[in-house]
């Protein structure tokens, strides 16, 4: 069968790459939360190189699965790249926020994510989208701006860091829906991680601390999760429009939520659980208006 007939294929198995999806994203939210217990006393930059090179373990494990060394020969250079650079971008961006935010907030925030990319989908993929999910759109990034600044509350500059954050990780999202095209999730997968894990290594001069057994043991646990959770936001983008299966990645809000009451005490205030309302709410709304235009 050829490449061309195999992708046709993959693309008419949505629940597939939902599957995916849902696993990728409940995957990073643990990511999340061992890097924010380890980043509180080191430096981000350490932390991403140490969790990058245990990422490599489930890498190799893809790559031997996949066909050998040949599944990661790369087609598109300046597609890997911008890939990679984007990915590394959001990294930052957004494990940096873990040291001055809750785990809920920057993951409630984190997470307009879907209603970036369903902005974006008609100018970068000539994706349609109707005035109903662009009025979704609208309503999610009011919850935003209300977590960022209610009425009679401060404005919290921090909140901008995982929304720059989602802002990257959407851009990614969509050159990954063409990427994939000509390259494998392998291919994708191998070389953003080689490329973040070199931008870790290059923050050294600025003065890394030595790790403890357990937080190392908590990075080697971050990377394992980290690298099948990429590989399976990736894949996902095979069997289904990016528009149609970024709104499940708010399965992992509740998870963080919870993660941050258990381990840090963390609760939400009203402002930001009325935010977190609109925003899922309009991504929730995003996905019925998809799969009842799709059926």
């Amino acid at each position: 069968m050829a490449h061309g007939e195999r992708a046709r294929l993959k693309s008419d198995r949505p629940s597939k790459g939902i599957a995916l999806i849902l696993l990728g994203s409940c995957l990073l939210t643990l990511n999340d939360t061992a890097m924010k217990w380890v980043v509180a006393e080191h430096p981000v930059g350490e932390a991403v190189f140490v969790r990058g090179l245990f990422a490599l373990l489930p890498i190799m494990f893809i790559v031997r699965q996949s066909g050998g060394w040949s599944a990661i020969a790369w087609r598109n250079l300046p597609g890997q790249i911008l890939s990679a650079g984007l990915l590394a971008s959001a990294l930052f961006t957004f494990i940096f926020s873990l040291t001055l935010l809750p785990i809920a907030v920057a993951t409630i925030v984190v997470y307009t994510n879907p209603l970036f990319v369903t902005a974006l989908a008609p100018f970068l993929l000539g994706e349609r989208v109707g005035w109903r999910r662009w009025s979704a759109v609208c309503v999610g990034f009011a919850g935003a701006l209300l977590i960022i600044g209610a009425p009679g509350k401060d404005f919290s500059w921090p909140v901008m860091l995982p929304l720059a954050a989602a802002g990257l990780a959407a851009l990614r999202d969509i050159v990954n829906r063409r990427l994939v095209s000509g390259e494998t999730s392998v291919s994708i997968l191998a070389f953003s991680n080689v490329v973040v894990v070199l931008c870790a290594l290059a923050t050294a001069p600025q003065g890394w601390t030595a790790l403890d057994g357990l937080d190392f043991c908590i990075l080697a646990f971050s990377g394992l999760a980290f690298g099948f959770a990429m590989f399976c936001l990736i894949e996902a983008l095979r069997f289904a429009e990016a528009s149609l299966l970024s709104p499940f990645k708010y399965a992992a809000v509740l998870i963080a939520v919870i993660l941050g009451y258990v381990i840090w005490g963390d609760i939400p205030d009203f402002s930001t659980w009325t935010g977190a309302f609109l925003i899922v709410g309009s991504g929730l709304f995003i996905l019925w208006r998809e799969r009842r235009l799709s059926s």
